[in-house]
């Protein structure tokens, strides 16, 4: 399937690096404004097609899945048309921006029976299934600690007065949006849907969070979720069961190393071996799932992703965080 993407930021290029060893899936086209930077961006990868034109791209009969890795708040339009066209889409996490758009969008996904796919990368990597499979050990788990803070080389950007697009509220940027989404797509995919949610951030001066904590009540446990861009950390990630703990080290979007200790027995480390590009197994679901037509797992993550926007608006409402993008 020819694979045509948007945007030319480094996150797009690590899905190309994944489209390019994923089977049944070829880079064909790349989309931006600028044409001489999206042939420089994309024909390393094998991309042979380029529009400076959005409507161009959806014209082309021979794109049959777009990747949109463009800011978050163009992230509803781009995929709204594409779903128009007649394309599958891979949109770049968090899936839309607000829920009215989600609802739009969930509304023609249903409708057109439209194969579209919120990237998450969690979701697909080999230890998230291993955590979901080893927590049963130590449960009843009665404490979740997820962490995913990472000083971000922007921030003293934004210190020095310059708006970059992931930290603007124009955009739909943001700690949360950026890096809480993370979090809040493992708990969901853990635990469900929460009872409460509650938001605290830092830095609202900035008209924008740029980290903080989210909580979530569930009716034997609380998850507290922390995300961050302008602090360093060891980022571990911790839960906590009543027959022993289970632990997280590094990003929760990889979920690399995972160590697990019964009481009494020491920690053992877990860890199944996962490729460099964790965007790779994504990819390589996404894609099994078109082919096989598999139309249940197109619905079970669109139902995952429509709790995760649920928490984040309610985080946001919580928090006091205004986008643009509200306004409409």
């Amino acid at each position: 399937m020819k694979l045509a993407t948007v945007g030319t930021s480094w996150i797009t290029e690590r899905f190309l690096k994944a489209a390019v060893v994923t089977q049944g899936l070829e880079p064909y086209g790349v989309f931006s404004r600028n044409i001489d930077k999206a042939k420089a961006f994309g024909a390393p990868y094998g991309a042979s097609v380029f529009y400076n034109d959005y409507q161009q791209l959806l014209d082309d009969p021979n794109v049959e899945i777009v990747y949109i890795g463009a800011p978050n708040s163009l992230h509803f339009s781009y995929m709204d048309r594409a779903i128009d066209a007649g394309k599958a889409v891979i949109c770049e996490k968090p899936f839309v921006s607000t829920m009215k758009e989600f609802q739009q969008i969930k509304r023609k996904v249903v409708e057109k029976r439209a194969f579209v796919f919120e990237a998450i990368t969690t979701l697909s990597m080999p230890n998230y299934t291993s955590i979901k499979e080893n927590l049963q050990k130590i449960a009843p788990v009665h404490i979740a600690k997820v962490d995913f803070s990472q000083f971000s080389s922007r921030y003293p950007q934004l210190q020095a007065g310059e708006r970059t697009n992931i930290f603007d509220p124009a955009f739909s940027g943001g700690a949360l949006y950026d890096l809480g989404v993370y979090g809040v797509h493992l708990a969901v995919g853990l635990f469900g849907a929460p009872q409460d949610v509650v938001c605290f951030c830092n830095n609202k001066q900035y008209g924008v969070d740029i980290s903080g904590m989210l909580l979530l009540k569930y009716p034997d446990k609380v998850c507290n979720i922390t995300f961050s861009k302008d602090t360093h950390s060891t980022t571990i990630t911790e839960f906590q069961g009543e027959k022993g703990y289970l632990t997280v080290r590094g990003s929760t979007g990889r979920c690399d190393c995972i160590g697990l200790a019964l009481v009494g027995e020491d920690e053992q480390d877990i860890s199944l071996e996962q490729s460099d590009n964790p965007m790779e197994y994504e990819a390589a679901a996404f894609v099994k799932a078109i082919q096989n037509d598999d139309w249940n797992y197109v619905m079970q993550a669109l139902n995952q992703s429509e709790t995760v926007m649920d928490i984040l608006c309610k985080a946001r409402k919580s928090a006091g965080i205004v986008f643009e993008a509200d306004k409409a």
